[in-house]
C-alpha cells in the first residue's frame, strides 16, 4: 500500500511540475504578444514604476547636448551652402 501511495505521489509532483512550466513559459509569452499587438497596455513605468530623478535629469541633459550638436550641425551646414555660390 505504501509503495502505491508513494508512486501516486510522485506521478502527482511530476504532474504539478509539468503544468506549472507550462504556464511559466506560455504566460509571458501571450503577455508580450498582448502588448506587442497594443491589446493590452503595456507601459515600462507601470511594470518597473517611475525611473530615479537623477536618471531622468542625466537623460535630459544627453538629449539636449545632441539636439544642440545636431543644430549646430545643420547651421554650419546651412551657412557654407549660403556662402558657396
Amino acid at each position: 500500500l505504501e509503495s502505491t501511495q508513494q508512486i501516486s505521489l510522485y506521478n502527482l509532483w511530476s504532474y504539478l511540475l509539468y503544468r506549472w512550466s507550462i504556464v511559466l513559459y506560455f504566460v509571458p509569452l501571450i503577455v508580450i504578444i498582448l502588448c506587442k499587438c497594443r491589446i493590452i497596455n503595456c507601459d515600462v513605468r507601470l511594470i518597473y514604476g517611475n525611473m530615479p530623478d537623477d536618471f531622468n535629469k542625466r537623460g535630459n541633459i544627453m538629449n539636449e547636448i545632441h539636439l544642440k550638436e545636431r543644430s549646430e550641425m545643420y547651421r554650419t551646414k546651412r551657412e557654407k551652402d549660403c556662402l558657396d555660390p
